[in-house]
């Protein structure tokens, strides 16, 4: 009953970015219930908005000591992982959680970030649609299938997922700028179509 107040308090303090508070906290239910799932949870998010990533795998690792299927230590370890520069890590660490949890749409759009940064443009694609299944109102996700199919020369495919980010929020500064250079681009070369015609 001391640890979930302590831990209410801990929350408290995260909820309002009191980071260094919700740590403390945190380690005082540590001390005297060192498998505390929910504190080791806390310490380890904690630990990774403060960067210090070690610690952080630490406490994520010792709750995969106690639970295995903890597809959310999982996750955290492939973003620590992935922050690290180490993505064939970070790849295993989300598609594990993914094996656990077959909604989990942050492992897939991470996962999918991952193979696009490995340059496994048609693989990323594949987990950005099926992160898409799941939440299909992300303009970011359209914005980086969009970005991926530029860079292989897909543009009318991209145009379309381009527009569609646009489409869920008007204000997507990213895709609006993408879209309209590709239709400057598309008019230039349509005027240079017809000017070579008539040479």
């Amino acid at each position: 009953m001391k640890d979930e107040r302590i831990f209410n308090l801990a929350l408290e303090h995260y909820n309002k970015s009191n980071l260094k508070e919700a740590y403390l906290k945190c380690k005082e239910i540590i001390r005297f219930d060192p498998d505390n799932i929910n504190a080791l949870h806390l310490l380890g998010v904690i630990c990774y908005e403060m960067q210090e990533y070690n610690e952080s795998l630490m406490h994520f690792q010792k709750i995969l000591e106690l639970d295995s299927t903890d597809y959310y230590a999982l996750f955290n370890i492939g973003n620590i992982h992935n922050e690290a520069g180490r993505l064939k890590d970070a790849e295993i660490c989300f598609k594990k959680a993914i094996e656990i949890k077959h909604d989990f749409y942050d492992a897939y759009y991470n996962l999918a970030i991952i193979l696009e940064k490995k340059g496994e443009f048609d693989d990323a694609i594949l987990y950005y649609r099926k992160s898409l299944e799941i939440n299909p109102h992300q303009p970011d996700i359209y914005n980086n299938i969009g970005n991926i199919l530029l860079k292989v020369g897909k543009v009318d495919d991209a145009i379309y997922y381009l527009s569609m980010s646009v489409k869920i929020n008007p204000e997507y500064t990213l895709a609006i700028i993408i879209l309209d250079l590709h239709t400057k681009k598309k008019n230039y070369l349509t005027k240079l179509y017809h000017v070579l015609k008539k040479l």
